[in-house]
């Protein structure tokens, strides 16, 4: 059986960014080191997330949502549960003009099992059986009872703006 410990290596190891700041751009989750000020923000998000496994996050513009994502909570998401043997592992994707091919390439990459390129096109497929989907998934893309999946969509209202492709 394995060890949530054997998925986990590296995400405590810290590698310190050049710059300290990121300028107008998003922190990114490698730069966890240098976010810091929101903890408190970060932990309500991590344990509501964690209690209704799904949370909108909505701002003004340019507030930093995500930052706090991107550098708060997913790395935070990552280390915490792994120290108590369960897994998260994050994904991050922008819907763009084609949101579900765009998911079911956010999906492929945490599907370690294929690197094969049109991977992303097989998954896609599979958004297509609906309410069918999220069971498959589930069984193709966890590796246990412990392990969680965790998708950032970032800027979520370009889905409402172009059709499901």
């Amino acid at each position: 059986m394995e060890r949530a410990s054997d998925h986990s290596e590296g995400i405590f190891d810290i590698e310190l960014p050049t710059q300290p700041y990121p300028g107008l751009r998003s922190f990114e989750k490698h730069e966890w080191p240098i976010f810091f000020g929101r903890e408190i923000v970060t932990g309500e998000i991590v344990d509501r997330l964690i209690d209704k496994q799904f949370l909108a996050l909505h701002g003004d513009s340019g507030c930093g949502k995500s930052s706090l994502v991107r550098a708060g909570v997913l790395p935070r998401l990552e280390r915490d549960h792994a120290r108590g043997g369960s897994t998260w592992r994050t994904v991050s994707m922008l819907p763009r003009n084609a949101p579900l091919r765009n998911f079911a390439g956010a999906l492929a990459i945490l599907d370690e099992a294929s690197l094969d390129p049109n991977h992303a096109i097989e998954l896609r497929r599979i958004l297509n059986l609906g309410s069918k989907a999220a069971k498959i998934f589930s069984d193709r893309l966890r590796r246990n009872e412990l392990d969680h999946i965790c998708v950032l969509v970032d800027q979520f209202e370009e889905v409402f703006n172009f059709g499901a492709m």
